[in-house]
């Protein structure tokens, strides 16, 4: 079980790299220490009591490192007799870029490229997420089923979700645009329907692979190689980057007023881009962001609220004892029902976490039933007093 993860911020706007996947060519021993330590940089850096998974042999490399906060690093010895001998893979997730400032970013983009053995960039994710947006995610789904909203550079595209009786969404729904054995491939979802976000928002996402990842990354460095120096408040080029890849790769032309039967193949080269999306993607500001931040496990929470408040409780049971005449255990009792009042739904999941599917079933009848039960001791002795 991880010793921390990276819980992702509440509702803010972002515009940043979310994904990259980088090649090295390491010739020596020296080399893959160095591409270690750089690795281990990142991790402790976003992450500092965060752990590394003892190291395994992967599908393509003959080991693998993971550590806490997604990060990992593949490699195969430079020795090795095998085909790959001497390449190594470093993958950092969203969650960490999220974890960064953007000057952190740019220093990372930097470092990256200009570490000994940079062979080329993978794999690169951009997004843009907005709140409020111009449409709902459920209507931009539907006017693509429609075939009123089509992105230009795609042959493919669909939507996912599940709907109700009356064709509502049940869940916000995501649209997918392009092959998945495709160079470049897009997505639109809500970002925030997975974190409990009550503020409404859609994401606008662009994958690309080998050549296509490459060159956007190295355009990516160069752009903001000039932006090391500068102060937080102009660092704006990575922002303006995504969008223009987002403007340029997943172009959403409104298809709503053409008649494809009077021109023919070539109906989509006469939509123009829809207004609310250029109005999106042509913003040059940069978004102010929140970053993610390392979240504890269970263990470690309980550990942590015993240190900061177990001489207080200890001290309302004693007191309990002495002025109610109660037990040690009905006193421990009513303070276990006042905490267990002020369960939510992430304490269930963080409570679920690592456990069977069985012994996750069994959790949710325990929950369900002593959440109601403490809901009931609130209502007859009040939130602050259960005795």
């Amino acid at each position: 079980m991880a010793n921390e993860t990276l819980i992702p911020p509440g509702p803010t706007p972002s515009c940043r790299v979310d994904y990259g996947s980088w090649t090295f060519k390491i010739p020596d021993a020296v080399s893959v220490d160095r591409l270690r330590e750089f690795h281990a940089d990142i991790c402790y850096h976003v992450m500092p009591n965060g752990e590394f998974a003892s190291p395994k042999t992967g599908r393509h490399f003959e080991q693998v490192w993971d550590h806490d906060s997604g990060c990992s690093l593949e490699f195969t010895d430079p020795e090795s007799s095998k085909r790959n001998k001497g390449l190594a893979l470093l993958n950092i997730p969203g969650s960490v870029f999220a974890s960064l400032c953007p000057k952190e970013r740019i220093n990372l983009y930097s470092d990256v490229y200009s570490l000994e053995g940079f062979y080329r960039c993978t794999r690169l994710d951009t997004q843009f997420t907005v709140l409020d947006p111009p449409i709902e995610i459920g209507q931009l789904c539907d006017s693509v089923e429609a075939g009123d909203l089509w992105a230009k550079n795609f042959s493919t595209q669909r939507t996912h979700g599940d709907r109700a009786r009356d064709g509502s969404w049940r869940k916000p729904p995501t649209c997918y645009f392009g092959a998945s054995d495709s160079p470049t491939i897009g997505r639109i979802y809500s970002h925030g329907a997975k974190h409990g976000w009550e503020t409404p928002d859609i994401r606008f996402e662009v994958q690309q692979r080998k050549r296509n990842a490459d060159d956007t990354f190295r355009s990516l460095v160069n752009r903001t190689k000039d932006e090391l120096t500068e102060g937080p408040l102009l660092l704006v080029k990575e922002a303006n980057l995504v969008m223009s890849v987002s403007g340029e790769k997943l172009d959403l032309r409104d298809t709503s007023g053409i008649d494809r039967s009077e021109v023919g193949s070539k109906w989509l080269r006469k939509a123009p881009r829809a207004a609310w999306y250029d109005e999106l993607v042509t913003t040059t500001e940069a978004p102010v962001e929140r970053r993610s931040r390392p979240v504890p496990t269970l263990d470690q929470t309980v550990r942590a609220g015993i240190q900061q408040y177990g001489g207080s409780d200890g001290a309302w049971i004693m007191r309990l004892m002495v002025t109610e005449g109660a037990s040690v255990e009905e006193a421990s009792m009513a303070l276990t029902w006042r905490r267990i009042a002020q369960m939510k739904d992430a304490h269930r999941q963080k409570a679920m976490a690592s456990m069977t599917k069985t012994q996750a079933t069994k959790l949710q009848r325990v929950y369900a039933k002593l959440t109601k039960t403490a809901a009931q001791m609130t209502e007859l002795y009040g939130a602050e007093d259960l005795s």
